[in-house]
C-alpha cells in the first residue's frame, strides 16, 4: 500500500514541477541503470562470499572497492539511504535499489523485462495496479506538503510585492480550453497579478513560466496572454517529429504547436489532429531536423508599438546544423565522440574540458530564403578555476575560442560570429547557456543568438591523503601539508594543500578523469611524491584517497630450489631492481631502507 502511495506522490510531485516527458523518462532511466548496476555488484559480492572469497589486503586502499565493505544492502540499509536522499550511494542508486528489492519479492522475471528496456518504475506500477489506497492514508503527508506549499507561495508573493508589469511589452497569446482559461483567470483574481509562476502539462501542450508571471485572460477568445518584456529575445525551436518549443527568459511552452506573430502579439495554438495544410514559410518547408527561428528584440518592439510597417520590415534568420566533438553523455557519464543536432538545449550531452568542436551550420535569411549560407566554425573549450574569487563570483569559468571562420556573409550582410557562455535570454534567461551569436558588423549589435548545447554541472572532489604502512593497514594516519595538484589532459587545473585531517577539497571540477599529484610538505620517511588517477562525475561529491607509504626495511634470504626443497644459498648476491633500473647489489645480509612501491622481484646469482 505504501509502495502505491509512493507512485502517486511521485506523480503529484512531477505535476507540481511541470516535468516534461523527457525529464520523466530520464529520471526513470537513471534509477533503472544505477539501481540495477548496484544490485548486480552486490549480488556478485554475495556469491563470492559464499565461496569463501576474500578481497586482497591491497584492495583496502582502492576507493572504488570500498563501497562493497559496507555490509549487506538489505531493506533497512536501503530505506535509510532513501530517507537521507541517497546517502553515500546516491539518490538514483538508492531509489532504484528500493524498487528492485520490492520487485524481487513481488514480480518474478523482472530482470528479463528490464533487459527489454522496461524501466523499474513501469514494472513497479504494473505490480501495484490492483492495490487500492485508503483515502486517509496520506492525509497527514499531504497536509504537511500543502502547508509547505503555502509557505513557499507566501514567500514568493512577498518577493513579488511592488513588482511592475514590463514596459514596453508584447502579449504571448496561448489558445487553451475553456476550463484552463477560467482556471488561470481565477488564479489571477485570487492571487493577484503577477502570479508566482505558472505550470501545467496537458496532452497537447505543456507550459512552465518562472515568476513573476503577468497575465491577461480573454475567456471569449479562449486565450491567456503572458505579458512579455520586449527586451528579452524569444526562440521558436523546431524538433524532429513536429514538436515545437517557444523559449525565453524563464518561459518554456512545448507541444504540437503553431507559433505565429502579428501586431497583436505572438500567438501559440495547439495543432489539432484534423488541422492540415498549415501555412509554412519557404525557408521552413521540408525541414526534418532540429532548427530554430529567433524572434529578435527589434521584432518584438515592432509588435509592442503595433507598427505594421516596422513589423513587415523585421527579418529573421533560421539556423540548423550539427556539432561534432567529444561530449559527456549525461545518461552514462561517459565521454563519446558524436555528432549532435543543434540548436538543442536538452540535457543529453555536455561539453568537455580541453576539447575541440566543429559547428556546421546553415543560416537561411527570411529576406533571401533561396540563398542559405553554410559554414563551419571550429572552436576549443577549456575550464579555468578561480577558487579564491569573491563570494557570488563563479569559481569555474568555461572558455570558448573560435579558431577559424569568425566572419560570415548571410543574405549579402556581414556578421561576426562569437560563441559565449552566459545567462542567455534566448533559452532560459538566468540559466547559463552556450550560444552562437551573429553580430551585425554595421551596428556591432547582437542580431541573433542560438543555443548550442550546455556546459556540465561541476563535481566536487575530496582527496583524503594518508601516511600509510604497507604491513599494517590500521596504521594509516591523515597526512597534512601535502600539496595536491589536479591535472587534466596534461594541464594543471588547480592546487590544494591538505589540512590537519589530511583532506584537500576541490569544490568545483569539470567532469573527467584527473591525474592527482601529491607532494609531501613534512619530513616523514616516505616518497616525496605520489601520483593517482581519479574520476570526477558531474553534480555529485566525489571522494578519493592517496597514500604515502612509509619506507620500511626489506629483509630476505636467498634460497636454492632442489628436489628435496629449498635450502639456503650462502655467498649469493641479490640484485634489487625498480623497473629496469638496478638499485642495489646485496650480500647475504639483505637489510636496506627503501620504498616498497613498484619494486621488481629480487634476482639472485
Amino acid at each position: 500500500m505504501w509502495a502505491k502511495a509512493f507512485l502517486m506522490q511521485r506523480q503529484k510531485r512531477r505535476q507540481l514541477e511541470g516535468a516534461n516527458e523527457e525529464e520523466i523518462v530520464f529520471e526513470r532511466w537513471q534509477e533503472t541503470t544505477e539501481g540495477v548496476a548496484t544490485f548486480a555488484s552486490w549480488k556478485a559480492m554475495l556469491a563470492g562470499q559464499e565461496k569463501d572469497y576474500r578481497p586482497l589486503p591491497e584492495m583496502d586502499a582502492d576507493d572504488a572497492f570500498d563501497g562493497y565493505r559496507q555490509g549487506p544492502l538489505d531493506g533497512e540499509t536501503v530505506a535509510k539511504a532513501v530517507k537521507q536522499g541517497g546517502g553515500e550511494i546516491g539518490h538514483p542508486h538508492a531509489s532504484g535499489l528500493a524498487q528492485i528489492l520490492l520487485l524481487s519479492g513481488w514480480k518474478r522475471g523482472w530482470q528479463s523485462k528490464v533487459l527489454k528496456e522496461r524501466s523499474l518504475e513501469e514494472l513497479f506500477g504494473q505490480a501495484m495496479q490492483e492495490v487500492v489506497l485508503s483515502p486517509n492514508l496520506l492525509e497527514e503527508v499531504e497536509r504537511s506538503a500543502e502547508e509547505g506549499f503555502k509557505q513557499a507561495l507566501e514567500k514568493t508573493r512577498g518577493r513579488l510585492a511592488g513588482a511592475k508589469a514590463p514596459e514596453p511589452r508584447v502579449p504571448i497569446w496561448l489558445y487553451l480550453h475553456d476550463e484552463l482559461v477560467r482556471f488561470v483567470q481565477g488564479m489571477s483574481e485570487g492571487l493577484g497579478n503577477p502570479l508566482p509562476g505558472l505550470c501545467f502539462q496537458l496532452s497537447e501542450i505543456s507550459l512552465r513560466i518562472a515568476p513573476p508571471v503577468w497575465v491577461a485572460s480573454e475567456a471569449v477568445k479562449k486565450r491567456v496572454g503572458i505579458l512579455w518584456d520586449v527586451s528579452k529575445q524569444l526562440m521558436v525551436l523546431h524538433r524532429p517529429g513536429g514538436t515545437i518549443t517557444l523559449q525565453g527568459d524563464g518561459l518554456v511552452v512545448q507541444g504540437k504547436l503553431q507559433v505565429t506573430w502579428d501586431i497583436n502579439g505572438v500567438h501559440v495554438r495547439p495543432v489539432e489532429r484534423s488541422q492540415k495544410n498549415l501555412k509554412v514559410s519557404p525557408m521552413m518547408r521540408n525541414k526534418k531536423a532540429w532548427y530554430a527561428v529567433i524572434l529578435p528584440v527589434a521584432l518584438l518592439a515592432a509588435i509592442a508599438s503595433r507598427d505594421t510597417k516596422a513589423l513587415q520590415e523585421q527579418e529573421t534568420i533560421t539556423m540548423e546544423g550539427t556539432i561534432t566533438g567529444v561530449f559527456l553523455n549525461a545518461a552514462t557519464n561517459q565521454f563519446e565522440m558524436v555528432t549532435l543536432p543543434v540548436p538543442s538545449t536538452d540535457e543529453d550531452y555536455f561539453y568537455a574540458d580541453e576539447e575541440e568542436y566543429t559547428f556546421h551550420a546553415t543560416f537561411t535569411p527570411s529576406w533571401d530564403p533561396t540563398n542559405p549560407t553554410t559554414t563551419d566554425l571550429v572552436f576549443t573549450v577549456s575550464a579555468t578555476y578561480y577558487y579564491d574569487a569573491p563570494p557570488g563570483s563563479p569559481k569555474l569559468v568555461w572558455n570558448f575560442q573560435i579558431g577559424s571562420g569568425p566572419i560570415i556573409t548571410i543574405g549579402g550582410r556581414k556578421y561576426t560570429t562569437a560563441i559565449v557562455s552566459r545567462p542567455c535570454p534566448c533559452a532560459g534567461g538566468t540559466e547559463r547557456q552556450v550560444c552562437a551569436q551573429l553580430i551585425d558588423t554595421a551596428t556591432n549589435q547582437v542580431a541573433f543568438c542560438y543555443p548550442i548545447k550546455k556546459t556540465p554541472p561541476p563535481g566536487q572532489l575530496l582527496v583524503k591523503v594518508f601516511l600509510a604502512d604497507g604491513e599494517a593497514i590500521r596504521y594509516n594516519q591523515p597526512f597534512r601539508d601535502v600539496t595536491t595538484e589536479a591535472w587534466y589532459q596534461g594541464k594543471k587545473k588547480s592546487t590544494k594543500v591538505t589540512n590537519a585531517d589530511g583532506e584537500a577539497l576541490f569544490p568545483e571540477l569539470a567532469p573527467g578523469e584527473y591525474i592527482l599529484i601529491g607532494r609531501k610538505g613534512r619530513p616523514e620517511p616516505a616518497c616525496p611524491q605520489v601520483t593517482y588517477v581519479s574520476s570526477v562525475e558531474k553534480a555529485v561529491s566525489n571522494i578519493t584517497s592517496m597514500f604515502f607509504y612509509l619506507h620500511k626495511p626489506i629483509k630476505g634470504r636467498v634460497m636454492e630450489q632442489t628436489s628435496s626443497g629449498a635450502i639456503p644459498l650462502p655467498g649469493a648476491k641479490a640484485y634489487l631492481y625498480k623497473g629496469t633500473e638496478q638499485l642495489l647489489v646485496l650480500g647475504k645480509a639483505i637489510v636496506k631502507v627503501i620504498s616498497p612501491s613498484r619494486l621488481s622481484p629480487l634476482m639472485a646469482s
